[in-house]
């Protein structure tokens, strides 16, 4: 008989009644290194979790060679200079094109508008070896190939060592992930290179704070970054994190056990709504900053919107096939409407989907190399589920319906009182949806995305009271 499938809290309180946080790797669980992969494959395995695509994408040798020695002269340069930088950025590596240009949207608003901009350097990890050129403030970027390659080589070449080393930990966290997401022993091996990656990438992380001397270190998601928080806590230097999307709810990245090693000092987030505890950290830790990429966007050149008959689909990881399958009952309802399909950057669908999209004239597939802020300026009506771009659309004075259909689930934590949001749970909902007249949106006064405040940022790196 085949087990019931927890929701992530449930999972995460059974973590902690198992005692899943009582190894440690360098003053921290070492389930914190190894929870996010783990709980991603348990979802993958047991539901229709879908957060990486389908199409693969051919990763060039070339390209990863030229990277990665790039990268260590890069490194080699900055260490044997005399440099010192008080702020330190490690960019989210996912950038988004906004005009002609890349940039993280959610660290280089920041740079841009605050005191950060006099005193920085930022460190970018690559997509498969590859950066997105021009980057914003490419002058102050030095990309951390040769760390990010060399780190997963060593994890592998050093796997038995970081065993034995590790043996009571890993096997304890083994037994317990054994009984409670029904791993094989393949994840002891496992366990262990990716405890080997930590540890040396925090080796080398420490080095460069170290060398720079740095006081603040940003980080955007402190899952992938978690060695970087563990080395500036190692230097004495305060760590913000800054939110990365919107959570509605309990998530894989998030649940879990707090830890003052582990986790930042701030978390910096986009509005009052965000001061809430599905991120896992005292709230007097969570501070309102703003959207600062929604003051980028509205100072941006516009590209041409597309006609009122054009419907923008959001999709995302969890949602991707049952979203599709209500597309097509819509396509098909609404066939005087075009569907424009928009994935999620670690989403893809399976050859049936794309062939369906391929003998289905009302329904195409959305340019996402474009960023999702510049894309939702050109329409004027959007749907989906619980993606965070819906409520960027809201923001945008745009008409947004949330599905509730074909096994559609709305998620918000805080309180479903966010007005602005259509909720369809039939196409009688839909049709309705269509034909509204006058204004749904109320989002300014939600604290969703809040005005940027400078002010407060400034204040932080200077570690002045707020």
């Amino acid at each position: 008989m085949k087990k019931a499938v927890y929701r992530v809290k449930e999972l995460a309180n059974k973590e902690c009644k198992l005692g899943f946080y009582e190894g440690k790797i360098l003053g921290i669980p070492a389930w914190r290194v190894l929870r996010f992969k783990t709980r991603t494959n348990y979802f993958k395995k047991n539901t229709e979790f879908n957060n990486k695509s389908n199409k693969k994408e051919d990763v060039s040798i070339a390209i990863l060679v030229k990277s990665y020695f790039n990268s260590f002269l890069a490194l080699i340069k900055l260490l044997l200079s005399s440099k010192r930088c008080s702020n330190v950025i490690y960019a989210f590596p996912r950038l988004a094109r906004l005009d002609d240009t890349y940039l993280d949207k959610f660290t280089d608003p920041m740079i841009e508008y605050t005191d950060v901009k006099n005193d920085f350097l930022i460190f970018q990890r690559s997509l498969g070896g590859s950066h997105s050129k021009p980057r914003k403030h490419d002058n102050n970027t030095i990309e951390t190939d040769f760390i990010d390659i060399t780190v997963k080589i060593l994890g592998v070449v050093f796997f038995p060592i970081f065993l034995l080393c590790y043996v009571k930990t890993i096997l304890g966290i083994y037994k317990k992930a054994k009984e409670l997401f029904g791993v094989g022993f393949l994840f002891v091996i496992k366990s262990s290179i990716d405890l080997g990656e930590f540890y040396t990438k925090h080796f080398f992380v420490k080095i460069l704070l170290r060398k720079l001397q740095a006081k603040n270190v940003f980080v955007v998601n402190r899952g992938a970054f978690i060695p970087v928080i563990v080395s500036a806590r190692k230097v004495n230097a305060r760590v913000y994190e800054m939110q990365h999307g919107v959570t509605l709810s309990d998530t894989i990245l998030y649940a879990g056990e707090y830890h003052p090693l582990a986790d930042p000092d701030y978390f910096l987030a986009f509005g009052k709504k965000w001061i809430a505890s599905q991120f896992y950290i005292p709230l007097e830790k969570i501070v309102n900053v703003g959207w600062g990429y929604k003051r980028m966007v509205n100072n941006s050149l516009q590209k041409p919107v597309f006609s009122d008959k054009c419907i923008l689909v959001i999709s995302s990881p969890n949602c991707t096939f049952k979203l599709f399958d209500v597309v097509l009952k819509l396509a098909e309802v609404f066939s005087e409407y075009e569907f424009h399909l928009r994935l999620h950057p670690q989403e893809g669908y399976k050859e049936a989907q794309y062939k369906a999209i391929a003998e289905i004239d009302n329904i195409k597939m959305d340019d996402r190399s474009v960023d999702s802020a510049v894309v939702v300026n050109r329409y004027k009506y959007l749907i989906g589920e619980n993606s965070s771009v819906l409520y960027e659309a809201l923001c945008l004075n745009k008409r947004v319906a949330r599905i509730e259909m074909g096994g559609l689930e709305i998620k918000d934590q805080n309180n479903r009182a966010t007005t602005g949001f259509f909720y369809v749970k039939s196409i009688e909902d839909f049709k309705e949806f269509l034909n509204l007249e006058g204004e749904l949106n109320s989002l300014p006064e939600q604290g969703v995305y809040d005005d940027f405040d400078e002010t407060v940022v400034n204040k932080l790196i200077k570690n002045c009271k707020l």
